[in-house]
């Protein structure tokens, strides 16, 4: 007998496979998902680490500008309340160190014999266009801000990141600091007109306060800056200005160390998301551009319709952060994650690709394979311990049950691998059928005996 047909012990164990396999997949998925959500979480932490970092960097900066700015103004303040009537030696002093230059223009005078200033540009300068009736108000601003020279020093010694320190009276007078032939300008030039004047309020506000300009080109750097401007009032309005350049390169580097992948954008804007530096924006300019403003909102960089309402939405956010949850036109998603200047309404930010980021710093998820690996062990495990204990016991009782068979003459039963359960079945059938003949035929002698026995005389 020849039985066909697959093995029970081949079944349970398809079975097995089949169910752990979609067991351990289900769980593996979960465990994914938590990895993975575990993961971005900590990615959104780590941003946030870095945002909070660097926005408590930029505004110590930025409130250091405003406090030097306020120092030097509080200063002009009283020296041009102190210097309404000028002595003696002011005035001498004006007329041996300041003269008239070829464009008609008031400027500090230099040591011929070096070509420089005494003591290498440790001295500010001067530009006052001349005017044909010279009126003691001019050198009342020109001594007051003179006397304000060693405090400008020590701001600007105290500002590694400043350009320039200046002040612009309203008598069209700028002393600049550190020293410069200040060329760019020529006569007549109206430093009322110029964003960093035009900035403050022209009549005293309430509340008198630093301010701070979009971003420009600047007439002497040549590069963009920002500027804070201080404004000093009298009687009459505003009397002067008290300005001090931001290189926003500076700024930029200051910002641009954030630990963000190659796709990654930083950006600081104000308070109507006007742009005051962006990684992704880099404007070039020529000298004919100084002066002029870059006016650039965060809202002109939106890839996409998700961008642009995620950015509306950051600049009326009045929360201190957020974490917003981006996709750009190709479907991939975004983290963008922003923080506030406190005080100031500007926002510090970056934009990252998530799946980059994770990659960067070593998030993307090994679960997957790690649990595929365990799934697999596991699963060998059981198999030898099912082979040991079940279909290797299980195959010498099918062995045994044969030879049983052959041992009482069933030489139809024939061992296989194919249906074990059939085969026993069958083996214990035929079994039973020539047990049953043999007490048949036991009978039938044990009748024959007894005739026998009867007729025996």
């Amino acid at each position: 007998m020849k039985i066909i047909g697959k093995g029970i012990i081949k079944r349970i164990f398809l079975a097995f496979i089949i169910f752990a396999l979609i067991l351990f997949a289900y769980i593996n998925s979960i465990y994914s998902t938590d990895v993975q959500s575990g993961n971005r979480k900590f990615a959104e932490t780590s941003l946030e680490k870095l945002i909070d970092e660097k926005s408590t960097n930029v505004e110590n900066i930025l409130r250091q500008f405003e406090f030097e700015t306020e120092n030097i103004g509080a200063w002009l303040e009283y020296e041009l309340n102190d210097s309404v009537e000028l002595k003696n030696e002011e005035i001498k002093y004006i007329e041996e160190n300041y003269y008239i230059n070829s464009k008609n223009i008031i400027t500090r005078k230099l040591n011929q014999a070096s070509g420089n200033l005494i003591n290498e540009k440790e001295n500010s300068n001067v530009f006052f266009s001349n005017r044909e009736i010279w009126k003691d108000e001019y050198s009342v601003d020109l001594i007051a801000t003179l006397k304000l020279e060693d405090k400008i020093k020590t701001s600007y010694e105290r500002l590694p990141d400043a350009e320039y320190i200046y002040i612009i009276t309203n008598y069209n007078l700028i002393r600049i600091y550190p020293f410069e032939k200040i060329d760019n300008f020529e006569y007549g030039h109206d430093f009322s007109k110029d964003v960093y004047y035009n900035v403050v309020d022209q009549t005293k506000p309430d509340n008198i306060k630093p301010l701070w300009t979009e971003p420009y080109v600047d007439y002497l750097y040549n590069g963009w800056v920002i500027t804070c401007s201080y404004p000093v009032y009298n009687n009459d309005g505003l009397k002067a200005v008290v300005s001090i350049d931001l290189d926003v390169d500076e700024l930029r580097k200051s910002i641009l160390d954030l630990s963000i992948d190659e796709k990654g954008e930083a950006f600081l804007i104000d308070e109507n998301g006007d742009i005051i530096f962006h990684s992704g924006i880099s404007v070039p300019f020529s000298n004919k551009d100084k002066g002029s403003i870059f006016n650039s909102n965060i809202l002109d960089t939106a890839k996409s319709k998700n961008e642009y309402k995620s950015f509306n939405k950051m600049i009326s956010d009045s929360n201190n952060e957020g974490v917003t949850k981006l996709f750009d036109d190709s479907g991939d998603e975004e983290l963008l994650i922003y923080k506030n200047i406190e005080g100031m309404g500007w926002k510090i930010g970056v934009i990252v690709d998530s799946a980059e980021y994770l990659a960067e710093q070593r998030l993307v998820s090994g679960g997957t394979s790690k649990f595929l690996i365990f799934s697999f062990v596991l699963i060998m495990i059981f198999l030898i311990y099912f082979y040991n204990y079940l279909s290797k016991p299980l195959l010498k009782l099918m062995k045994e049950i044969v030879n049983m068979g052959k041992t009482y003459g069933i030489s139809s039963v024939e061992y296989s691998e194919e249906n074990e359960i059939k085969l026993l079945n069958e083996t214990f059938i035929s079994l039973k059928d020539q047990l049953d003949l043999h007490i048949n035929n036991l009978s039938h002698k044990n009748k024959e005996l007894e005739i026998i026995f009867k007729n025996f005389p």
